[in-house]
């Protein structure tokens, strides 16, 4: 994380996420999303992937498990 020059609150917020073994971090500010991709996070991008966001959302709450990156976002949007 020290070669992605961040400001210390965001470290912290990329840091908060692996230690808390979240999977993805939604952000709109693109050298946070950059960094936390470089750790193996899946960042998400609310102006740009507002409905990625809601279907994950959807799935957290529908109590099924997914994996893989969120099992490829979804199947690349809803799929089976």
């Amino acid at each position: 994380m020290l070669s992605e020059h961040l400001y210390q609150a965001d470290a912290l917020q990329v840091a908060t996420c692996r230690e808390s073994k979240s999977s993805v971090l939604v952000t709109s500010d693109e050298r946070l999303r950059r960094a936390s991709e470089n750790v193996g996070l899946m960042a998400l991008d609310p102006d740009k992937q507002e409905r990625d966001i809601r279907g994950l959302f959807v799935w957290a709450l529908s109590g099924i498990r997914l994996n893989g990156p969120f099992r490829q976002l979804i199947i690349r949007n809803y799929g089976s």
